[in-house]
């Protein structure tokens, strides 16, 4: 089915400038199944870059969040799939 539902982690957790953080969002239908592969996922972030476009494999989004040198702040990265929203803040340190 469509998607329902996701959760948001970062790993690592918070992220030193220069950096990269792995951001994995399951995402599941409203059965608690993982979604079918290939369902689109847009990433969005306030610091750093991070995969725009992906999509899911094994009920999974995985984008990759670039943080460049010298660059401190959270990283408030927003997950967009069928029509959902969440968002996740994500530390910087130097």
């Amino acid at each position: 089915g469509p998607a329902a539902s996701f959760s948001i982690t970062a790993s690592p957790a918070s992220v030193t400038c220069g950096s990269m953080s792995n951001i994995t969002v399951p995402i599941e239908s409203s059965f608690g199944l993982g979604v079918a592969d290939m369902t689109p996922v847009t990433f969005t972030t306030t610091l750093g870059t991070i995969s725009q476009n992906v999509n899911t494999y094994g009920g999974l989004a995985v984008a990759n969040l670039s943080i460049p040198p010298k660059t401190a702040g959270t990283a408030h990265v927003t997950v967009y799939v069928n029509g959902l929203v969440g968002s996740k803040d994500i530390a910087v340190t130097c």
